[in-house]
């Protein structure tokens, strides 16, 4: 068995009842990227060479197996379980929901999985994408991919103590590779992931409201 035997082996995610596996906010989240399936236990590593299997044990199981396309080639997995850790593997600067991106769209970065499913669902009938970046801010190369399709950046960063830092390094790198991107500060929850916390869900809605508002205003309608 070769590595794609495996992954079309794996049941995708809406094929496991989330009584046999669920976690709060990502199982939501995943659901809406394209070919997410899931790893239930190690037994089902056959065909992933020696050199990958760690990036399922550091995530441990079960776990979901994010595919990250780019049209129809696969590039790269991310792997997320239990755990904090959320392991990529990839040959190029792609993330998961990269090549769900089309020429001159807005594109919405998000710091991870779950602070995607609102803005996702808020910006649902807009031309806009919304890509977690699993760091803090994105890379010169990840820019310079969303650049040769002529979109515009959207940076989110969590409401924390980081912000202001974080948000003058999008800008540094935006102007370094020249790409329009402007900054979105939450205003009510510390990130969109709040949302699954009942007693921020509130503030998470009116957030989201406010970005989809913003994308209007950036002209994308």
């Amino acid at each position: 068995m070769n590595l794609r035997d495996f992954y079309q082996n794996l049941p995708l995610i809406n094929q496991v009842d989330r009584y046999e596996f669920y976690i709060p906010g990502y199982t939501e989240a995943l659901g809406l990227f394209e070919g997410v399936r899931v790893v239930m236990s190690e037994e089902w590593l056959q065909g992933v060479p020696l050199d990958l299997q760690d990036y399922f044990y550091r995530a441990g199981f079960p776990c979901y197996f994010v595919p990250i396309f780019d049209g129809d080639e696969c590039f790269g997995f991310v792997v997320k379980g239990f755990g904090r850790e959320t392991p990529r593997f990839c040959t190029n600067m792609l993330l998961p929901g990269c090549g769900d991106v089309r020429p001159g769209e807005l594109v919405v970065l998000v710091e991870g999985f779950k602070d995607c499913y609102l803005p996702i669902k808020a910006c649902s009938e807009l031309p806009v994408k919304v890509i977690p970046m699993l760091t803090s801010v994105p890379g010169r190369e990840l820019l310079g991919y969303f650049k040769e399709l002529h979109c515009t950046m959207l940076f989110v960063p969590d409401n924390d103590a980081h912000f202001g830092d974080h948000a003058a390094r999008f800008s540094e790198v935006c102007g370094k590779v020249g790409i329009p991107g402007g900054i979105f500060q939450l205003g009510h929850v510390e990130d969109f992931g709040d949302f699954f916390n009942t007693d921020k869900r509130a503030g998470a809605l009116e957030d989201a409201k406010q970005l989809r508002e913003q994308a209007k205003r950036m002209g994308f309608v």
